[in-house]
């Protein structure tokens, strides 16, 4: 019998003194208390690692490694450093309620033919005050399908992954920096396409915090990399779509009306409409169809 834990808890940071602490106090505080936390630091400038040293606790390996510029990195030294059956991943600014792992336990207990774990969570967004339920629904019985065509909606830190499906079939977060900002999104569609069995608990399990820090700084480079991830699953991975070529104007068009909402939200009306034209001129039949039902009746 071995004296390995239960659950790894993955933390990655990166000059998160003032922050941290957080997301590492709601673990320590968790009912079921059968985990290690493993704590990779991405190359931290602050005083990160001091901070973190302050803990002296046996459940917490803390980590340093030179500065990737991306989390996909440090989450990978996570998982290769972990010694629990099952990789739970938390980002540094985030927090779990102390039922977490007692309720994904009883989960893992109940279902065990799944390979991931995925729960509700709070979106709290620090500026406003304001709290969003995120519930993370998904098509269960095409995964992959449905989150390539629909979008992510796993969020990093409401999901757990069986550490030996990660294993057998070779998978880590993406650390190609054509894929930063969406190296989540790329494992999850891969996890998928291997077949992997998803189970929801539908309880808020987490808080997602949304600040200032968080929120997507370049979203110039968001934008580049999803039409980089969707170029490479629907080219070089998916096969239920054999005119790959209509997938991809797809999404494309979809990649414009992303960059619509945003402009929108900005107040930027004039590359609102910029990018109106593009979607339109790239496939009329997408927008059009909607005007003929809303004014021909």
């Amino acid at each position: 019998m071995n004296n390995f834990p239960f659950f790894s808890v993955v933390i990655p940071t990166y000059n998160r003194e003032n922050i941290i602490k957080k997301a590492i106090d709601s673990v320590l505080s968790q009912s079921f208390q059968d985990f290690e936390i493993i704590i990779i630091d991405n190359g931290s400038t602050d005083n990160t690692k001091q901070f973190i040293k302050s803990y002296s606790h046996a459940k917490i390996n803390y980590f340093c490694q030179i500065g990737s510029g991306s989390p996909a990195s440090p989450r990978n030294a996570g998982i290769r450093n972990s010694l629990a059956p099952w990789v739970c991943f938390l980002d540094s600014d985030d927090y779990w309620l102390p039922n977490k792992l007692e309720v994904l336990n009883q989960a893992i207990k109940a279902n065990k033919e799944a390979d991931v774990f995925y729960h509700y969570e709070i979106m709290l967004n620090q500026n406003t005050g304001k709290e969003t339920v995120l519930s993370h629904h998904r098509r269960l019985d095409n995964m992959y399908k449905d989150m390539l065509e629909n979008g992510n909606q796993l969020s990093t830190s409401a999901t757990t992954i069986r550490k030996s499906f990660l294993n057998d079939h070779q998978l880590f977060f993406n650390e190609n920096h054509d894929f930063d900002i969406v190296e989540d999104y790329d494992l999850w569609l891969r996890v998928a396409n291997k077949k992997a069995e998803f189970f929801l608990i539908k309880e808020v399990l987490g808080v997602y915090v949304v600040n200032g820090q968080n929120l997507i700084s370049d979203w110039s480079l968001y934008m580049t990399n999803l039409k980089n991830l969707y170029h490479a699953h629907i080219y070089e991975i998916q096969d239920y779509e054999k005119n790959m070529d209509k997938l991809w104007r797809n999404k494309l068009i979809e990649i414009e009306l992303l960059k619509m909402g945003h402009f929108y939200r900005l107040h930027q009306y004039k590359l609102l409409f910029i990018h109106l034209f593009k979607t339109v001129i790239k496939n009329p039949s997408y927008i059009f169809p909607f005007f003929n039902k809303k004014f021909t009746r």
